[in-house]
C-alpha cells in the first residue's frame, strides 16, 4: 500500500498559522492529525522549509536486523569452526559465541539470515520433507554402546581402519581406536580399552561384520562376542542393509573424518592414534550436541546413573583394568592378591575383568580368555590352573 503523500503548500500552511490560531479546525478540514501539524510546526521552526520534505519512514534498524559488528563475528566464528573441521551451522556458532561471552547473541534464525546474506551459506531448494524415522534414544549411559568400523587412508596411500565407541544415551566416544584391519582381536581391544575407562555397558549394538559375529549359522562364536557373552553383554545387531540401527555412530563417523579432512594425513598408526585422541577429548568434552540440547557428551555421561550387565549386581562391582604380565608370569590384582598365569604370557598386555570374588584374565591382543577363576581370599597368590602353580 502506497503510503499518504501530503503536498508541500499544505504543510506550509499548517507550519506557519499563527500561535493563537487553534490546530484542531484546520486539522479537521486538511485531513490530517494534530500531532502531525505539530511535527511539521516544530520542523519548520528548527530547519525551515527544508524541514517540512519528505523523510523516508523505514525503522532506522529493522526487524531482526543486528548490527555490522556483530554480523562480523558471527561470520568469523563460522570461518574459525569450519577451519579446525567442526560443524559451522547456526547452532553451532550460536553455541561458540555463546561460550565466547559475546553479548546479545541473536536466535539460530537470525544467524542463519545473516550467514546467507554475506555468502557463507546457501540455500538449497525446498525438498521433498524425508522420510521420518523412529528415534530412539537410551536413558542411562553404559545401557548400550554402538561399535563400528570405518575406513581411513595414511599419507603413503595406505588404508587402515577406525574402530569407534558410542555411547547411546550420552553420545560419549568412548573408545576410537585404529587398526590395519578390523579383526575381531582388534574389535576386542578396542572394546576393552573402553571398560577400562567407563565401566562395562548392559548391552552392545553392531551391524553383521564377521569382526562382531559369526556369519555362519550355527558356527562358534567369534573371539569378541564369545567374550561379550561370558560377561553378561547382551549383543544387539542390525539387520542387514539397515545402517540407520546403529545411527548414532554412523553418524560419529562422519564428524570425526570432517575434522580429519582439514588437516593433513598421519604418516603412520600410531600419529593417527594421536589424532583420534585428540579429537576424542574435543568431541567428548568441548563440543556441543544438538541432540542432547547443546550439552557435552562427558557432562551428560557424568550427570547420570550408569547402567551395568544384568548378571552384575551395581555399576560399581565390575572392576576392570589393564596389566601387564610379569617376567615370572605374574599379574598383581590386590595388595595381597596375585594370579599367577604362566611364564610363557610374560610381558603381555592382559585385562582383568572381577565382579566380586570371580575374576576373568583375557589376552589383549588376540583376546583369548587366559584364565577365568574364584579368588580364594585365603591364599595371596591365586593360580588360574591347579597345574601352573609357581615354584
Amino acid at each position: 500500500m502506497a503510503q499518504k503523500v501530503t503536498a508541500m503548500d499544505v504543510k506550509l500552511l499548517v507550519a506557519t498559522l499563527p500561535e493563537d490560531v487553534k490546530l484542531a479546525p484546520w486539522c479537521r478540514r486538511l485531513g490530517i492529525s494534530r500531532q502531525t501539524a505539530y511535527k511539521w510546526r516544530a520542523r519548520y521552526r528548527a530547519e525551515g522549509v527544508a524541514g517540512l520534505a519528505e523523510r523516508p519512514r523505514a525503522a532506522k534498524r529493522p526487524a531482526g536486523r543486528i548490527s555490522a559488528e556483530l554480523e562480523d563475528r558471527i561470520v568469523a566464528a563460522r570461518k574459525w569452526l569450519c577451519d579446525v573441521g567442526l560443524d559451522g551451522g547456526p547452532a553451532s556458532v550460536w553455541s561458540l559465541l555463546t561460550d565466547r561471552g559475546v553479548v546479545g547473541v541473536p536466535s539460530e534464525a537470525t544467524i542463519w539470515r545473516v550467514l546467507v546474506r554475506r555468502g557463507q551459506i546457501v540455500p538449497e531448494p525446498r525438498k521433498r520433507p524425508k522420510v521420518a524415522y523412529q528415534r530412539f534414544v537410551r536413558e542411562r549411559p553404559n545401557e548400550c554402546w554402538q561399535i563400528d568400523a570405518t575406513h581411513t587412508s595414511l599419507a603413503t596411500g595406505r588404508v587402515v581402519e577406525i574402530i569407534n565407541i558410542v555411547d547411546d544415551c550420552s553420545r560419549l566416544c568412548v573408545e576410537s581406536l585404529a587398526v590395519a584391519v578390523c579383526t575381531s582381536p582388534a574389535a576386542w581391544n578396542a572394546f576393552s580399552r573402553a571398560a577400562v575407562r567407563y565401566g562395562l555397558p548392559a548391552e552392545l549394538l553392531s551391524d553383521n561384520g564377521a569382526a562382531f559375529r559369526s556369519v555362519t549359522p550355527g558356527a562358534r562364536p567369534v573371539v569378541f562376542e564369545r567374550n561379550l557373552q561370558m560377561l553378561g553383554i547382551r549383543t544387539l545387531h542390525s539387520r542387514p542393509h539397515h545402517p540407520q540401527t546403529c545411527g548414532k555412530v554412523e553418524r560419529f563417523h562422519q564428524t570425526q573424518q570432517k575434522w580429519f579432512a582439514v588437516r593433513p594425513a598421519p604418516t603412520t598408526i600410531a600419529e593417527l592414534q594421536d589424532r583420534l585422541d585428540e579429537f576424542r577429548a574435543i568431541y567428548n568434552q568441548h563440543r556441543p550436541h544438538r541432540a542432547l540440547a547443546r550439552q557435552r557428551p562427558a557432562a551428560v555421561w557424568e550427570t547420570l546413573p550408569k547402567a551395568h550387565p544384568a548378571q552384575i549386581a551395581t555399576a560399581h562391582e565390575a572392576l576392570v583394568r589393564n596389566h601387564r604380565v610379569a617376567k615370572a608370569g605374574l599379574i598383581t590384582i590386590a595388595r595381597d592378591c596375585v594370579v599367577y598365569v604362566g611364564r610363557k604370557h610374560a610381558t603381555k598386555h592382559v585385562i582383568t575383568i572381577r565382579r566380586g570374588d570371580q575374576l576373568t584374565i583375557i589376552d589383549t591382543e588376540t583376546a583369548v580368555i587366559l584364565g577365568d577363576l574364584t579368588i580364594d581370599p585365603t591364599r595371596r597368590t591365586q593360580t588360574t590352573r591347579p597345574s601352573t602353580t609357581p615354584k
